[in-house]
C-alpha cells in the first residue's frame, strides 16, 4: 500500500517503489552490504524529490487519459 497527501505523490511513490525494489534486489544479489538511508537522509531525499513530482505526474496523467 502506498499513502501520500495527494494523488500525484501516491502515483510517484508507486512507480518508484517498484523500480527501487528491483534495483535493491539486484544490489543484494551482488552479495555486498546494502547501505540504507538514515532518517535524516530520508527526510532530505523527500524534500529534494518533492519538487520533481509535477513533471512525471503530467506525463503519466496525459498517458492515462490518452492525450
Amino acid at each position: 500500500m502506498v499513502v501520500a497527501a495527494s494523488l500525484p505523490v501516491v502515483v510517484f511513490r508507486s512507480v518508484y517503489t517498484e523500480m527501487n525494489a528491483r534495483l535493491q534486489a539486484q544490489a543484494m544479489a551482488l552479495g555486498g552490504p546494502v547501505t540504507y538511508l538514515d532518517d535524516e537522509e530520508a527526510r532530505q531525499a523527500t524534500a529534494s524529490v518533492g519538487g520533481t513530482i509535477p513533471r512525471p505526474w503530467e506525463l503519466w496523467r496525459r498517458k492515462a487519459l490518452g492525450r
